[in-house]
């Protein structure tokens, strides 16, 4: 017979009794915070955002049809 293969979250879980699984909790994801401070910085007045790019992201924006303008630096 084949071996049956555990899941990654399983073999996570191993060895923790129902008790101790139904105590667990899950922390707020803490990303949504820090990316909206990330963007912060590149804010301009108006709502949208100023940021710079690299080359691949340009390519990437280029293939799905948004038009890129150059901002003039201060």
């Amino acid at each position: 017979m084949a071996k049956k293969r555990n899941s990654k979250t399983r073999q996570g879980l191993c060895g923790v009794t129902l008790a101790q699984g139904h105590r667990l909790t899950r922390e707020p994801v803490t990303e949504q915070s820090k990316t909206e401070l990330f963007v912060s910085q590149y804010e301009i007045g108006d709502g949208n955002v100023q940021m710079p790019l690299n080359r691949s992201m340009r390519r990437y924006a280029k293939h799905i049809g948004i038009t890129l303008t150059k901002v003039k630096t201060k």
